[in-house]
This record gives C-alpha cells, structure tokens and sequence, in this order.
C-alpha cells in the first residue's frame, strides 16, 4: 500500500531535488535526533540535531555519499527501525525499490556496511527489530510474484539477519526465513504484507500483518506472534473491523500495545475513514483493551503510532490531495477518554507530516513538518497538559524534513 502512497505522493513533490553531497560530519558522543530529509522517492540527505534545537550535524549521509562501505546509494523512501536504540549506530532502511539496510556509525559519519534483502525483487523492506547481538528480523512488505530462482526469494515474510561483521565475514548475512502467512488463516485472494513490529519484555516479537490484493485493495490485518527462538507464528489476533494497519508501539508497562489503522484503501490514495482506528491490545493474554475510531472525520488516522505517556497517543490524520485539498493533522488522543486534540495542521500540504519518537518517561516527542521546514517539540506534563515548541530545518540539500529518530543515550528535556 505505501508504495502506491508514494506514487501518489510524487506528483506533488519534487524529484528532481540536486543531489550535492554535504560536508558529512559525525557527532562523537553526543545524542539527540536523526533528521531524514527526503523527496520520498529519488533523494535524501540526513542530519542531527539536539533536544533543544541545536544542530550537531547537518549532514551525516547523503544520497551523494561515497565512503568505505558504501556501495548502493540512498534512495528517497526511507525508514528508520520503530525500535528506538540507544546506540550511535544508526540503522536505515531504504524500502521501495531498493530494499537495502544501511550501518552508519553518527559517531564519525562512517558506514560500517550495507546489505540487499531484495533477492530478485523489490521487497520493500519495513521494519528491522534487534532480538541479540547476532539476530535481527527483517519485515519484508512485498512479495515475490516469480520466486524460486535464489534463496529466500519469496517475500512478505520476516527474514532473519546475522548484522555483524569481521575480517573474514565483512558484510552481514540472511540466515533464515519467518513466513508469515503460513501461521495465519487464508487470505483468499489477499496476501500477507508484515509491516511493523516490536520485541517485548515477554520475548516474543509482535508483527503487525495487513492482507492486500494485486490492486492495493486492503482487507483484514492480524497482529501476529513469533517466537524469535523457533521462528514460527504462534499466536495472532484478528483486528476486527478496522484495515490497512501498519504502526505499532508498546505502551510504558511494556505489557500492551497500540496499532495505527489507517483504514480500507481501494486501489485509491484514499481510505475509508470508517474502517482506520488507533487500537489499543493487551499481550497477556492476547486481547483488544481499547479504541478510538475516527468519529465524524473523513480523514483516517496514518501508519504510525507513539506513546506519549501512559494515558495518551500521537498519532497523525491523513490529508487529501482533493479537490478540495485536505491538511493533515498530528493529533495528542486520550486513549482513557477516547478524544484527540490536534497539535499542528500542515500549510496547504497532505502528505507532510509525520510523528516522531517519543522519551515516554519524559513526555517529550518530536514531529516532522515538510510542509514548514520544521521540527516540533511536544512537551506533556502528568496532566495532561502540553507545550510546543517549533525549530526550523534548513536542510544543506534543499530536501524537506520527513522522518526521525533517537541517537545515542537516553534524551534529556
């Protein structure tokens, strides 16, 4: 589905930004936020920042970047794991076509390696998710629609990745295949598409798997349970009523989840506000805790959900390109209250904004403004009240500000 999102996206974003190569610089030990500025489809260029707003580095890769361990160039459609790490390794993931994951140290600015998970076809990669030192799981959105002519070929499934890298094995490697499908009823004529997911405390991960057809009609989406040891589904739960899921997040206790539901697409840039929901769910056992649906708004929720704190979600409503056009919104929703109260409005541009991570403990979250060159600091007090603080993002490259994430230690206020 987000590939068609993308194509639609295209039409009113540029392609043919310059691809300069900025002075790459890394940050030592300091932390702070990835920026990503993208056109989502031909070229990107990706920066940091501080808490407070400060630049630390206006480029540590590029679409432009020729260094060690560099070898296939970034594309536009990118995405960073929705596991924030702690390290100042940073893990992008450049999804449609190119479906290859990159290593880059902040600290220097350095690629410690790259590696293709398309094996034959466009796999459109979504998510990366740790589970030990030498085992990740990879969600792959796409399928292979001729496999059979190289290993692990099949696609819409989870592949399973050995990320380090020696002298004599410099560059990671796919050890094994997770096929979703297999563990979950039929689809008919719709096919599983693994998009986010998350590693809890309990050890099992938890995937979000929405069902489409050929045409990018949406039907029913699973949350499905892996076990990283066997690499087998062992469980999954059937959301009812809702489609096009994708996003997922674990609330602070760490023993449920919230998964963003954008609704039934059709083959169109628009889905049916109806069917998208923010859908709360327990782990132990495996159940639905909560809801908050759309109420009387056209516009479905997005693909990505974060806790705030315990009580409260941001999540964002998706604009339409019209006519008339439609803003996107990012909204603070009271999971308890079941309301949503929205905390910017692009200028005139679907398709512009995006919630960044959340530091739970601290209330603090960032968001993405493409339609402003802008950076948003959301401040949540216990009680519910909220400051917002905006920074600009001038981007060397001219790319707008699209996609975040933590670097290095725990963030401060």
């Amino acid at each position: 589905m987000k590939a068609l999102v993308i194509g639609v996206l295209g039409l009113v974003t540029a392609c043919d930004v310059p691809v300069l190569r900025p002075n790459e610089v890394g940050v030592g030990n300091a932390s702070g936020l990835v920026v990503a500025a993208t056109d989502e489809v031909e070229s990107s260029n990706i920066g940091l920042m501080d808490s407070s707003g400060f630049v630390l580095s206006s480029s540590v890769i590029s679409t432009a970047s020729v260094k060690a361990g560099f070898s296939t160039a970034l594309g536009g459609d990118l995405a960073f794991p929705s596991m924030v790490s702690n390290s100042t390794e940073l893990v992008i993931l450049d999804r449609y076509p190119s479906s290859v994951i990159t290593w880059l140290d902040v600290s220097t600015a350095k690629v410690r390696t790259q590696l293709s998970v398309a094996t034959g076809f466009a796999a459109n990669l979504h998510d990366y998710v740790p589970y030990s030192a030498d085992k990740v799981f990879v969600t792959r959105f796409d399928s292979n629609s001729t496999p059979g002519h190289e290993p692990f070929d099949t696609g819409g499934d989870l592949l399973v990745i050995d990320p380090t890298t020696d002298p004599t094995t410099p560059q990671p490697q796919i050890t094994g295949r997770v096929d979703i499908a297999a563990g979950l009823p039929a689809g008919n004529q719709n096919f599983a598409h693994p998009d986010r997911a998350r590693l809890l405390p309990d050890g099992k991960l938890y995937v979000v798997v929405p069902y489409y057809d050929v045409r990018h009609y949406s039907g029913e989406s699973y949350l499905a349970v892996v076990d990283p040891e066997t690499e087998l589904v062992e469980s999954f739960l059937l959301l009812k009523g809702v489609s096009g899921c994708s996003g997922i997040d674990t609330a602070p206790d760490a023993r449920s989840l919230a998964i963003a539901c954008s609704g039934n697409w059709q083959g169109t840039g628009r889905a049916e506000a109806s069917t998208s929901a923010i859908v709360g769910v327990s782990t132990a056992p495996l159940h639905e805790l909560w809801r908050v649906g759309t109420g009387t708004d056209a516009r479905g929720f997005g693909f990505t959900v974060t806790f705030a704190d315990a009580r409260h979600v941001i999540a964002t409503r998706l604009g339409d390109l019209g006519p008339p056009i439609l803003n996107d919104t990012v909204e603070l929703i009271d999971i308890d209250a079941g309301t949503s109260t929205a905390l910017i409005e692009s200028a005139g541009q679907p398709a512009s904004l995006s919630v960044g991570p959340c530091a739970t403990p601290l209330g603090l979250c960032f968001l993405a403004d493409a339609s402003r060159n802008q950076i948003v600091k959301l401040e949540l007090n216990a009680r519910g009240e909220y400051a917002i603080t905006k920074f600009n993002w001038n981007d060397p490259v001219g790319l707008r500000p699209r996609l975040l994430t933590f670097f290095g230690p725990a963030p401060a206020r």
